[in-house]
C-alpha cells in the first residue's frame, strides 16, 4: 500500500551481501533513507526496487552482460511491481531507470521534472532524480568522473517534490497560454491589455539563428506569453507570414514599449538579449528592472543559473529546452520554436516571483538591487566598449613570440631525437619524458603535474630543461592565439563578461562565440597575465582612444587585510596601515635578511617577495605543502621570478623553483608568525562549518554551502568572505566613481582592479 515507489537502476556489491537481497543498502541505501526522511517519509513507507535485478561486476548496470541476463527479460516483472502496487507517484533514481521507465535520456536534463508513463494501461506520475551514488563518493568538485557533494541539495529538492507528488494521484501541471502573433495587431492588443490591467513588469526573451534574433517573446505574467515573428521568414516551413511593412509596425510597437521609463524590463542572461535588441534592431531600454540570472546567483551561488535548472526547481514545468536546442530550420516547423520562446519567458517570469520571494526571506533584497543589479549595466558597457589594436604593435609582438617558439622548438626537438609536439599529452610529451629521459612516470602531462616533476622528480639538466621547454613552448603558443585573436567587425578587441562567474560573486571573461558572434573573436581579458614576459606585453597593443588614457587602480594586499581582520590580527592590520610592505615582511620571516632586501627595485619583484606574496596567499586559505608548492613554482613561471636571460633579452625557460619539503617548511614558519590566522579565523570558520554552514559578506553577500564538513568545506569558506568582500567593494566603488564622473569608461575589472 505504499503511495511512493523508488526504482533504482540494479543491486551493486552492498545489495547482493544483504540477507534477504533487497534494494538501496550500503552508503548509496543509506543516502537513500536519510534523503527520504528528510523529505518527510520512512523507509518501511515506500516500496523499493531496480531495473535489474542482479548484481552487476563493480556494481554498474552498464555491465550487465557479465550476469548472463538481460535487462529486457525483466521488465515485465517491473511492470507486475508496479501494477501490484499501484503508487500515486514513483521516483526513478538514476540514469537507466528514467531510460527504461519514462523513455528519456540523461538524468540532469530530466531530474526533477513530473513526467507521466503508461503501465499496464494506467497512466503514474513520474520523478526523475540523479543517483546518490553520482556523488557520495567524490570531492567537492566532482573528481574521477562523479559530479560535486553539493549536487545533493538539489537531489533533496526532487525527492521532496516526489513525497509531495505521493500525497495525491492527481496530475497538475502548469496550465499556459502560449500565443503566437500573427500580426502587428495581435501584438498590440496583448500589449494593450496588460496595460489596462496596470501590469509594469515585463520579461522578455530573444530567440536568434545564425545570430540572427528571429523572434521575441512577451510575458506581464506567469500564465500568458505571446512570441512575435522579427523578420519575414517565407522560406520557413511554419513560419508567420508577414511582410516588411508588418515587421516595421512590430518594431515600432516594440519600441515605444520598451522606451516606456514604466515598464520595468526582466530577462534571463539579459546582455545578451539587449545587445540584440539595441545593436541590430535598433531598439532601446529605458528601465531595465531585473536579470533572473542574477538573482539565481545571489540567491544560490552553489546552483547552476541556467533556466532549465531554475524551472525544475522553482515550477513544475516539465523539461522542454531540447524544443529549441533540437530545432532544425530547414526541416521542422517554425511555430514550434515560437512556442517554445513564448514558453521561456512565461517560465521566467514564474521564476522570478518564486526567487524574488526567496530573496526576501533571506534579507538579500536590497544587496541584491543596490550590488548585483547595477552590475548590469556596468559590464554591458564594458562589453561593448573593447579596447583599439595598435597594429603595429600586434605585428612586433607576433615576430617575437613566433622567433622565440622556432628556437625553442628546435632545442625541444634535439632533446627529444624527434619532432615533438609539447601539446602532444597522450604521445610526444610522455614518450619524451618517461621513456627517453627515464623521469618517474605520472599518469598525466598537465601542468600541474610538471611543475611538480620538476620540482621533485627531475635530476639531471637534460630532464629539468625538458619540462621547461614544455610549459615555456606551451605557453608561447598560448599567447600566440591571444595575440592572432579576430577582432570584432569594427575593429576592436572585445572580451564576453559573465558577472556571475563564480560563487563569490567575482566575475569571468570569454572569448565571443555563437550565438552572440557567428565566429570565435575577441580574448578571455582574465588570461592575459599581469607579470613575467610569456604574455604580459599583449597589453602593449591593446591601447586607449584618442583623447583618452588608460589608468590601472587596484586595491592594496585587499584580501591579506581582511584575513588579518577576520584573525583578529591586530598587529597586522596596523602594520598594513603603516605602509609596511608586509609581502617584504613575509619574506623576511621565511629567508632572512632585512625588509629592504626584498623590496621590489624599479618595478622587478625579487623570488624571495614574490615567494612570500604567493605563501601569504597560501597561509590565509590553509594551503597544504603540495599545493603551495605547484603555486609558487607555477605563479614564478607565469612570472617568469629567477629567470635568467639571454643576451637577445629572452628568458631561458629557467625559473626560481621549491621543493614539496621547502614548501613545508615554509609554511610552517609562515604559521608559526601568524597564528591568529589558524587560531582565530579557521577556527570559527570551521565551527560555522560544523554547524550553519552559511557565511554573509559586510555587503549583505549570502552563500549557503552544501559541501559535507571536512578540508573541502572548510577551504571554500575561508576564501570566501575575503574574495567577495573585495569583489562588492570593488563594484561599488567603479558604480560611484562612474556617477561623479560620467565620461569614464570602463575597459577591463580584475576581481581588486579596475581600468
Amino acid at each position: 500500500n505504499a503511495k511512493l515507489m523508488c526504482i533504482g537502476e540494479a543491486p551493486g556489491r552492498h545489495e547482493g551481501e544483504a540477507s534477504p537481497p533487497r534494494p538501496f543498502v550500503g552508503p548509496s541505501g543509506e543516502e537513500h533513507t536519510k534523503l527520504l526522511f528528510q523529505a518527510g517519509l520512512r523507509r518501511h513507507e515506500v516500496y523499493d526496487t531496480n531495473v535489474f535485478k542482479y548484481v552487476c561486476p563493480n556494481s554498474k548496470i552498464e555491465n550487465f552482460e557479465a550476469t548472463g541476463h538481460t535487462i529486457e527479460e525483466g521488465l515485465p516483472d517491473l511492470w507486475d511491481e508496479i501494477d501490484a502496487i499501484r503508487p500515486n507517484a514513483i521516483l526513478l533514481v538514476g540514469n537507466k531507470a528514467l531510460e527504461l521507465v519514462a523513455g528519456k535520456s540523461k538524468i540532469t536534463k530530466w531530474r526533477g521534472s513530473i513526467l507521466t508513463g503508461i503501465v499496464k494501461g494506467r497512466v503514474y506520475k513520474m520523478i526523475p532524480t540523479i543517483h546518490p551514488s553520482a556523488y557520495i563518493n567524490y570531492g567537492s568538485r566532482g573528481e574521477e568522473g562523479g559530479l560535486p557533494y553539493k549536487t545533493r541539495a538539489y537531489v533533496q529538492l526532487d525527492y521532496m517534490r516526489a513525497v509531495e507528488e505521493s500525497k495525491t494521484n492527481e496530475l497538475l501541471l502548469p496550465n499556459r497560454l502560449l500565443q503566437i502573433a500573427k500580426t502587428p495587431y495581435d501584438l498590440y492588443a496583448f500589449i494593450k491589455h496588460y496595460r489596462e490591467l496596470g501590469r509594469t513588469k515585463l520579461l522578455t526573451h530573444i530567440k536568434t539563428i545564425k545570430c540572427v534574433p528571429v523572434c521575441i517573446s512577451l510575458a506581464f505574467s506567469r500564465h500568458h506569453a505571446i512570441s512575435v515573428p522579427l523578420l519575414p521568414m517565407d522560406w520557413v516551413k511554419g513560419a508567420i507570414r508577414i511582410s516588411h511593412a508588418e515587421c516595421k509596425e512590430i518594431l515600432l510597437i516594440l519600441d515605444e514599449l520598451f522606451s516606456d521609463p514604466t515598464i520595468q524590463v526582466m530577462g534571463q542572461n539579459f546582455k545578451f538579449d539587449r545587445q540584440k535588441l539595441e545593436h541590430p534592431m535598433g531598439l532601446k531600454i529605458a528601465n531595465f528592472y531585473l536579470d533572473t540570472m542574477l538573482l539565481s546567483h545571489a540567491v544560490n551561488p552553489e546552483f547552476p543559473k541556467s533556466l532549465e535548472f531554475m524551472a525544475s526547481i522553482y515550477t513544475r514545468e516539465p523539461y522542454y529546452k531540447d524544443e529549441g536546442r533540437q530545432f532544425n530550420v530547414k526541416t521542422d516547423d517554425f511555430s514550434i520554436f515560437m512556442k517554445y520562446n513564448a514558453r521561456d519567458s512565461a517560465v521566467q517570469f514564474e521564476c522570478y516571483e518564486e526567487m524574488l520571494k526567496e530573496a526576501i526571506e533571506l534579507g538579500l533584497d536590497d544587496f541584491f538591487f543596490t550590488v548585483i543589479m547595477p552590475q548590469h549595466q556596468l559590464y554591458y558597457d564594458m562589453e561593448q566598449e573593447g579596447f583599439l589594436v595598435d597594429a603595429d604593435k600586434r605585428l612586433e609582438l607576433w615576430d617575437k613570440y613566433v622567433n622565440w617558439q622556432i628556437r625553442l622548438q628546435e632545442e625541444l626537438n634535439i632533446l627529444a631525437g624527434f619532432n615533438c609536439n609539447p601539446n602532444s599529452s597522450t604521445k610526444d610529451v610522455p614518450l619524451l619524458l618517461f621513456q627517453t629521459l627515464k623521469l618517474p612516470k605520472r599518469a598525466n602531462v598537465k601542468e600541474d603535474t610538471l611543475v611538480s616533476l620538476l620540482a621533485n622528480g627531475a635530476k639531471t639538466a637534460p630532464q629539468k630543461r625538458a619540462i621547461e621547454l614544455v610549459l615555456t613552448l606551451r605557453r608561447i603558443k598560448l599567447t600566440q592565439s591571444k595575440i592572432a585573436a579576430r577582432l570584432d567587425y569594427d575593429g576592436r578587441m572585445r572580451t564576453g563578461w559573465r558577472i556571475c562567474g563564480t560563487e563569490t560573486g567575482r566575475s569571468s571573461t570569454s572569448v565571443l562565440k555563437a550565438p552572440v558572434r557567428p565566429h570565435p573573436m575577441g580574448m578571455a581579458y582574465h588570461s592575459i597575465t599581469k607579470h613575467g614576459d610569456i604574455g604580459q606585453d599583449i597589453r602593449r597593443m591593446l591601447v586607449a582612444d584618442p583623447g583618452f588614457g588608460l589608468m590601472n587602480v587596484d586595491l592594496s594586499q585587499a584580501e591579506a587585510r581582511i584575513v588579518a581582520l577576520l584573525a583578529e590580527d591586530y598587529d597586522l592590520l596596523a602594520l598594513f596601515e603603516s605602509g609596511v610592505d608586509v609581502h617584504s615582511l613575509t619574506a623576511q620571516w621565511i629567508f632572512g635578511g632585512k625588509i629592504e632586501s626584498h623590496f621590489k627595485v624599479k618595478g622587478v619583484e625579487p623570488p624571495s617577495r614574490f615567494t612570500g606574496k604567493t605563501v601569504r596567499h597560501a597561509g590565509d586559505y590553509d594551503m597544504q605543502k603540495h599545493r603551495c608548492m605547484l603555486e609558487i613554482n607555477s605563479n614564478a613561471r607565469r612570472g617568469h621570478v629567477g629567470c635568467k636571460h639571454s643576451a637577445d633579452g629572452i628568458c631561458d625557460g629557467s625559473y626560481f623553483n621549491v621543493s614539496e619539503w621547502k614548501a613545508s617548511e615554509i609554511l610552517r614558519i609562515f604559521h608559526a608568525k601568524s597564528p591568529k590566522i589558524r587560531g582565530v579565523y579557521h577556527a570559527e570558520i570551521q565551527r560555522i562549518g560544523n554547524t550553519a554552514r552559511e557565511l554573509r559578506n559586510p555587503f549583505g553577500r549570502v552563500r549557503r554551502f552544501f559541501e559535507r564538513p571536512g578540508e573541502d568545506l572548510y577551504k571554500e569558506m575561508y576564501a570566501h568572505i575575503p574574495q567577495s568582500t573585495v569583489k562588492d567593494h570593488l563594484t561599488l566603488a567603479m558604480l560611484r566613481v562612474k556617477k561623479r564622473i560620467p565620461e569614464i569608461r570602463y575597459v577591463l575589472e580584475a576581481h581588486d582592479a579596475m581600468c
